[in-house]
């Protein structure tokens, strides 16, 4: 990017700008008390990681300082916001304090977020290692945005279906989770379907999932379309996996 500056490069790397300083507010926001605010911030998080990606493709400033960058903001805002996020929320709102005072609890919740913050990092890594060898169009374990935006959305589908206080208490075990499949090998195509029709369908769900972020509503069908991408995606991927030398990363 330094050798050959151009104006077009700011587009898509404000927008991670953007997205990191979004995660940094999120973190903030979590640490006093703000949880609900701190959940929405790391959903516009994710909501930017597409759209930076997006406007490089559609400027032509696609660059590996960009790339670099992208995945430094991704560690901030989907691996260590969610984890703290959720380390705040059931240290410090009393709902949930009594819930998670006990020793054994606690030891879980200490794990979880650290398990989270390492694999997620880790997950970032193997990527950038290994996705120029598997190409565009495939990636191996749950991407990271996708990560952080399950773990914020099933608290404030929680909150917005009233669930009883041990569902969110449950949090640390949907870090766990996302934890393992984010290391996993499972592969996920980057895309679900080709054509007119299917493109059709994912310009109409963009334009409902970034409205329902921007105006933070709907948690609950965010948190859907979150776990629909990789359910579908992973079993795909499962019964049409790459072809042989793609597997052999």
């Amino acid at each position: 990017m330094f050798d050959r500056f151009h104006p077009r490069y700011l587009v898509p790397n404000a927008v991670t700008g953007a997205s990191l300083m979004i995660a940094m507010i999120a973190i903030i926001q979590a640490s006093r008390g703000a949880h609900e605010s701190a959940a929405w911030l790391i959903v516009w998080c994710a909501l930017l990681d597409r759209a930076d990606g997006f406007l490089a493709r559609l400027v032509n400033a696609q660059s590996d300082f960009g790339v670099q960058f992208d995945s430094l903001a991704d560690l901030l805002g989907f691996c260590v916001a969610p984890a703290t996020f959720v380390y705040f929320l059931l240290s410090d709102d009393p709902r949930y304090l009594p819930m998670v005072k006990p020793l054994p609890v606690r030891a879980v919740l200490l794990t979880a977020v650290g398990a989270y913050v390492i694999l997620g990092a880790a997950r970032l890594a193997r990527f950038n290692v290994q996705t120029q060898r598997i190409g565009p169009e495939w990636s191996r374990g749950l991407p990271v945005p996708i990560a952080g935006g399950i773990v914020a959305t099933f608290v404030l589908a929680a909150w917005e279906l009233s669930l009883p206080p041990w569902v969110v208490v449950a949090s640390p075990v949907v870090l766990l989770v996302a934890s393992v499949f984010m290391v996993s090998n499972l592969w996920l195509p980057r895309s679900l379907g080709e054509g007119s029709r299917s493109l059709a369908l994912q310009v109409l769900g963009a334009v409902a999932i970034y409205g329902f972020g921007a105006t933070q509503t709907f948690p609950t069908l965010l948190l859907a379309v979150a776990l629909a991408y990789p359910t579908v995606g992973f079993l795909v991927g499962y019964l049409h996996p790459p072809p042989a030398q793609t597997r052999g990363v």
